[in-house]
């Protein structure tokens, strides 16, 4: 057994690990199903939400106890290593992990070793530096027989072995002070089937990696997210997505995964061998087994032509609305609080010659000092600016707009003024660009910071033209016609009530109120889950930054303003049937706002037979959290 002590760096430019396209079987043992029912649930009143499942999958029996593995001798000794690596906008996260294969240089005592090597020094911070832990166990196993034992282990002693991928997570959701477990190591693209159009991974591979492997075979992921340094199992266990109408959430795309079970084992499942379960598994908040092994779907490598331009009235963007949803295969809105402008950002597949090109594109882009300089020109007028003209020249624009907000992030009026000058940078960035799609989808999102992003059913996209579903509507000039384009833009009435609201309540709200889309997913506890194939899902994104230069004080103040902001949403979500990410949900610390949430999660979400299935596989908790606990726990029991 060989323990390592090795950098955890989370960042967008992190080093590629090496990839092997040889496969490796992990035992899977046969299963026995058994079906349980779990108490009823109550129905959700949106009734564009199904209710929840209201039986469990049946799960397999759970494996005997085995005798805990004996640490090896010599084992107390480590190898230190620890190293920081900084980078504006975007992040960092450190956790030191042991190394046995230089144990020999220095002892260490706090060591508690065993088989499966393990740091008690480890410190995780996730990438906005808002949530952190210092686990009294952190383990990277080397392999998945490794891992078996580990979670074996851990199920024998009730330790917990809180999964973790790159800790991207906004709310911190795979923290554990008494012990968390990272697949790092086990990150191998395994297979590329070219001819089925699948990738088998290992659940530590990172989006990036997996895009970088599927290119060389002229392939690549259906749908992904801005940021593309998750690991494949945190990825898909909390339902990230990209955008796009006819696009779903990312747990769609596994064709089949393994999980490895504290009270199961190894158990495979897929569309054809426990659907139901599978169903359940595929978004299950790393609670109902450690993800270890995925097989996804992919498409042909493509190029994408993007359109980015700006309108400046809602009554605008009605107009094109629902073409756009239905024409282009990603499309993102960008509302910009305390102003009058809406980025929008559409993109389709581009095939050299066939595709044709719009005649502006050929038109020399604006030069990024042109699009800068409103930004730029703003903070140097500053009185209490402390950065020289030549040092701004040397800025971009997430990194302008952090010194920007550093200067008086909670200054309703002064946000307005770096809004505004936001505003004239993407006027001025108005225009065509061409590129790979992994090139293309990906978006900065700036540097540290506080997030919120909910999800919430639309309906189906109208068919173009028609009076079909459309209704009569009075105005000044009388009756008329208002068809379905102009009827059924609830998506759109939520971006523009959340913006008039901040500026109704003068809260400091920089930009973007970020808006996207998905289709609907099969999984039970993916926030776009629907019986609807065809219903559509907007996710609409806010947002608080915590400048680089604002002190322990500083931020504090920011997250308190957050909490208001997010507050002052909370009824418009609730009349919206809006659910929160589940990397980006914070569980509320006052007893009656976390009661409330509970008892909205159980109205949307099947949380009775998921509860049924993590105490089937998981008996003893040791997968779960403070979180998961908190928001799932019944009966008000939290461990």
């Amino acid at each position: 057994m060989r323990g390592q002590q090795q950098l955890l760096l989370l960042r967008r430019a992190s080093l590629r690990t090496s990839t092997s396209t040889r496969p490796r079987q992990p035992l899977v043992r046969r299963r026995h199903p058994f079906s349980t029912t779990p108490p009823t649930t109550t129905t959700p009143s949106n009734p564009a939400i199904p209710p929840p499942a209201a039986e469990a999958p049946p799960l397999p029996p759970p494996l005997p106890d085995v005798p805990v593995v004996a640490p090896p001798p010599g084992s107390s000794h480590l190898y230190k290593a620890a190293a920081v690596v900084f980078g504006i906008g975007t992040g960092y996260a450190i956790a030191n992990v042991t190394d046995q294969s230089l144990g020999f240089l220095w002892p260490n005592p706090n060591r508690d070793a065993t088989a499966r090597g393990f740091s008690t020094e480890a410190s995780v911070t996730n990438w906005s530096a808002t949530h952190a832990v210092e686990p009294k166990k952190y383990y990277e196993p080397n392999d998945m027989e490794e891992l078996e034992l580990l979670v074996r282990d851990a199920h024998a002693k009730g330790q917990r072995i809180r999964p973790v991928g790159t800790a991207l997570s906004p709310n911190g959701l795979g923290m554990d002070k008494d012990g968390m477990v990272c697949l790092s190591h086990l990150d191998k693209v395994l297979e590329v089937d070219t001819k089925a159009q699948t990738v088998t991974v290992q659940a530590g591979a990172r989006v990036s990696q997996v895009l970088e492997a599927l290119g060389k075979h002229r392939l690549t992921l259906q749908n992904f997210s801005s940021v593309q340094e998750q690991q494949l199992g945190g990825w898909t266990q909390v339902a990230a997505h990209g955008t796009g109408a006819s696009l779903p959430t990312v747990e769609e795309q596994i064709v089949r995964m393994k999980l490895v079970t504290p009270a199961s084992g190894v158990i495979e499942l897929s569309e054809t061998q426990d659907p139901e379960l599978f169903s359940l598994a595929k978004v299950g908040l790393g609670a109902l087994g450690i993800v270890s092994e995925l097989t996804l779907k992919c498409i042909p490598q493509h190029e994408l032509l993007e359109k980015t331009y700006v309108v400046n009235s809602v009554k605008e963007l009605k107009k094109d609305h629902h073409r756009l949803l239905r024409e282009y295969r990603h499309v993102r809105y960008m509302w910009l609080p305390h102003t009058d402008s809406i980025v929008v950002v559409i993109s389709n597949p581009y095939q050299e010659g066939v595709t044709p090109l719009p005649p502006s594109f050929h038109t020399p882009p604006t030069p990024e000092a042109t699009k800068l300089a409103p930004v730029r020109s703003l903070l140097l007028s500053h009185p209490n600016c402390r950065l020289s003209a030549t040092d701004a020249a040397a800025l971009g624009f997430t990194e302008l707009r952090d010194a920007l907000l550093d200067i008086a992030p909670l200054d309703p009026r002064w946000v307005g003024r770096v809004n505004a000058a936001e505003a004239k940078y993407w006027k001025a960035s108005e225009g065509y660009r061409k590129g790979g799609s992994t090139e293309i989808l990906g978006f900065d999102c700036g540097g540290q910071q506080r997030v919120l992003e909910v999800a919430f059913p639309i309906g189906r996209i109208p068919e173009e033209g028609g009076k079909e579903g459309g209704r009569m509507t009075a105005g000044w000039w009388g009756w008329g016609w208002k068809g379905k384009e102009e009827a059924e833009t609830k998506d759109l009435e939520f971006g523009d009530r959340l913006r008039r609201m901040i500026r109704e309540k003068n809260l400091p709200a920089p930009c973007p109120i970020e808006q996207r889309w998905t289709a609907s997913s099969s999984a039970g506890m993916s926030p776009a889950s629907s019986k609807d194939r065809e219903e559509v899902f907007s996710w609409v994104g806010v947002i608080m930054y915590l400048p680089p230069g604002q002190g322990e004080g500083g931020r504090e103040e920011i997250e308190k303003a957050f909490r208001r902001y997010v507050g002052e949403m909370e009824p418009l979500c609730e009349e919206f049937g809006a659910f929160p990410h589940w990397a980006k949900i914070e569980v509320p610390g006052e007893e009656g706002a976390r009661e409330r949430l509970k008892a909205r999660l159980a109205a949307r979400y099947p949380v009775a037979a998921f509860n049924i299935v993590r105490k089937g596989f998981d008996p003893k908790g040791v997968l779960g959290n403070e979180m998961v606990e908190r928001l799932f726990a019944e009966g008000g029991k939290e461990r």
